[in-house]
Parts: C-alpha cells; structure tokens; sequence
C-alpha cells in the first residue's frame, strides 16, 4: 500500500509539472513588442517555477508520511481470554450433549414389526421368526405340502377334498400318456391326431376304472 502511495503522488507530481511546463513551449506573443514580451515570459517562468515548488513540497510530504507508517510496527489483535472462555465451554457442552445423544442411540432396541408381509410371509411365521401373517395365520394354521411350499393347513385340506373328484381322471389321462408313449404337451382332443386318440384313450381308462369302483362298492355293501 505504501509503494502504491508514493508511486500516484509521483505520477501526480509529474503530470502537474508537464500541464504547467506545456503552455510556455507554445507561448507566442505577436503584436506586442520585445520588451513586454520578454516581461511577460519572465511572469510565467517564474509562477510555474513557484507552483513546481510547492508541488514538490507537497509530494516530499506525502513520501515521509508514507515513510513513517511502514516504518510504524503493526498491531495485533488479541481475542480476549472471556471470548475464548465461551467458545470452549460451548464447544465442550456440544461434545457433551452429542455423546448422550449417542448413548441413547445405543441403548435403543430396533423396533421390528411382529406382523410378516409379502411373499415370505407364512415362511417367515412358520419358522418362528414373525407372530402372525397380516391375515391372522399363526405358525400353528401352516404346514409343508409335499412340494416343500409353507402353506394354509385349511386350504391344504380344501384342495385334497376337490382334488378328489378329478383325481380318476388325472390318473387315466397319465395312464393313457404312457401307453400312448407321448411327450411333451399335447391336447387333449384338439386337432392333432395325438391330441384325439389320447382323448378315447383316456376316455377308455377312465370308463373301466368306474366300473371297477362301482363294482368295489356293490360288493361291499
């Protein structure tokens, strides 16, 4: 800042010197005699040399302020020590009220829900880890089917009673399929020839199982 300081007021020195030097390089005075002209140049030389003058005055000044302030130590700012009692005793209360809050944290258990949801839901009752299912199954209204799927002992049950009412037909259609040496998915009785002789193979089977089992019933009773 100092430089800056002494460096403007010499520019500004300089150019107050060259504005006041400048008109008496082009003065020209015609229609008067030497004389007056002499005189008059006389005047001007020795205003401009008054007004230099006290420029440098003015700029000698400005140096040897500008001396005196960098020659001047620079003082520091202290903190006092009330200030930085406060920072610290917030700081600590900060730490303090951070680590209950942890503590707290800690101390807590996970809430878990005790109702299961989803597609692992009956699994999930079922081995013990959840209560209840959200449709109110408890792991003693579930069991195994022989696929190894959790499932509803009612429902189970329900299907076993249905499944009984189409289980002769299922076994002649399978009966028929082996005999037939068919593989794969044909149906039965559409368009292809397969598809119709596995239909009156099936037909066949089922037929005779029916009269075997109403002839089973007739000699029981």
């Amino acid at each position: 800042e100092i430089e800056s300081i002494l460096f403007q007021s010499f520019r500004w020195l300089q150019r107050e010197i060259m504005a006041r030097t400048k008109p008496m390089k082009v003065l020209k005075l015609k229609g008067k005699s030497s004389g007056e002209a002499r005189a008059k140049k006389v005047a001007m030389l020795t205003a401009s040399s008054v007004s230099v003058a006290r420029l440098a005055k003015v700029a000698l000044r400005t140096a040897n302020a500008a001396r005196a302030m960098k020659a001047q130590p620079m003082k520091r700012t202290r903190v006092s020590t009330s200030t930085k009692t406060k920072k610290s005793t917030k700081r600590k209360a900060m730490k303090t009220a951070m680590k209950k809050v942890m503590k707290s944290l800690a101390a807590r258990k996970p809430r878990g829900s005790k109702i299961a949801r989803g597609s692992m839901a009956k699994v999930l009752v079922f081995r013990g880890k959840k209560v209840k299912t959200s449709g109110g199954m408890t792991a003693d209204m579930l069991m195994i089917n022989k696929r190894g799927r959790v499932v509803s002992k009612k429902k189970h049950a329900l299907g076993v009673h249905f499944f009984c009412r189409i289980s002769t037909w299922v076994d002649a259609v399978l009966e028929a399929r082996k005999q037939l040496n068919i593989v794969g998915f044909v149906p039965i009785n559409g368009k292809t020839l397969a598809g119709r002789s596995l239909y009156v193979k099936s037909r066949a089977i089922y037929a005779a199982r029916r009269a075997q089992s109403v002839m089973e019933a007739l000699q029981l009773d």
